[in-house]
């Protein structure tokens, strides 16, 4: 049935879930920051013991409980360039403290001090279809996951970021990860005070693409004076069938296998 809330912060936060997560029919209006963000945590590995890993929470808003479970599988993230080094499998979890984590796991092969692990397995998939954005501060959608990701049929009327932005951070934020499967169709970007469609993984060095998989179809740009969709360090991108309503259309740096139509 039909609820009413309010936000000083994002309007929905989903952090380590799993599963599928749907979102749709619904009305977002003036959130004090991103009306959806979706993500998993980077977490920094700060002693490697045989087998043993302990990993810390860097980020001071998420920290005090344990997402990591047994039989979850993890990959070793290079923190500059984003690109998995290596993966295992936990078979052991304990949190030690409220920012620390020991996990026994199967193998360390690619574990080095000072990365970064990603729970490969805490990765939801997202529907976020027919809703309406309008008086957002910063992005509509924000999007770091390894899961199936449909943005269909929705209306950005006025963010003032970005409408949708795939990020991807181990340094700052630490929200993992990288995208792997994201259709964004059918969406009406009304007014974004920043690129409408912005796929901007934050890695410091390029050593092949973090994003990949990428389909952008049938959405309609208003005016923009600056791209409506601008990517960097992704591979297979499709772009089709979008009516741009400004002449500057796309801005691509370090994309393989781009599509335009």
């Amino acid at each position: 049935s039909p609820r009413k809330m309010a936000s000083v912060a994002d309007f929905i936060q989903i952090c380590m879930c799993r599963g599928d997560v749907v979102i749709k029919n619904s009305l977002f209006d003036g959130a004090g920051d991103d009306c959806l963000n979706t993500h998993g945590i980077h977490f920094k590995i700060t002693k490697i013991d045989g087998n043993d890993l302990t990993v810390r929470f860097m980020h001071p808003q998420s920290h005090g409980f344990n997402p990591l479970r047994a039989g979850d599988k993890i990959a070793f993230i290079d923190t500059d360039t984003l690109i998995e080094n290596g993966s295992a499998t936990i078979e052991k979890s304990e949190l030690l403290n409220e920012y620390e984590i020991k996990l026994t796991l199967n193998s360390i092969n690619g574990a080095k001090l000072g990365e970064v692990i990603e729970d490969v397995s805490a990765c939801p998939n997202l529907e976020f279809k027919n809703n309406t954005m309008t008086r957002i501060i910063t992005r509509g959608i924000l999007v770091t996951t390894r899961g199936r990701v449909n943005i269909e049929n929705n209306h950005f009327v006025s963010t003032s970021m970005s409408g949708v932005l795939l990020s991807d951070d181990a340094k700052s934020w630490y929200e993992s990860g990288m995208c792997t499967d994201v259709t964004i169709q059918n969406n009406t970007f009304d007014y974004c005070g920043g690129t409408p469609i912005l796929i901007k993984p934050e890695n410091k060095k390029y050593l092949g693409a973090v994003h990949k998989n990428i389909k952008i179809k049938n959405n309609t740009f208003k005016s923009y004076k600056s791209p409506c969709v601008s990517a960097k360090d992704t591979d297979n991108i499709l772009i089709e069938n979008n009516k741009f309503l400004s002449g500057d259309k796309i801005k691509i740096t370090n994309c393989g296998n781009l599509k335009f139509n």
